[in-house]
């Protein structure tokens, strides 16, 4: 029998909603302002969770985090690029 290897890294891109779903969850006390209709700047070292926790609002994903309330869901828009500023 051969086990999976419990090290392996997956990138947020490669994750699926069901994923996510399972295993997000909102350390941060900020993040419900993510869902405000607000501009926002998302700083953080490579590997600090910005990319999962952007994941984490997408509908499919919201969706499966509430699918036991009511299902109106909001719209939240991300924009961003990859690469640093200076």
């Amino acid at each position: 029998m051969t086990k999976a290897n419990p090290f392996i890294v997956h990138t947020p891109e490669q994750l699926t909603p069901e994923n996510i779903a399972a295993n997000f969850v909102e350390m941060y006390t900020d993040f419900p302002k993510l869902k405000e209709p607000v501009n926002m700047f998302i700083h953080g070292p490579r590997g600090a969770g910005k990319s999962i926790m952007l994941r984490s609002l997408e509908n499919n994903v919201q969706q499966l985090l509430h699918k036991n309330e009511d299902n109106s869901l909001s719209v939240v828009r991300i924009f961003g690029s990859r690469g640093s500023v200076n």
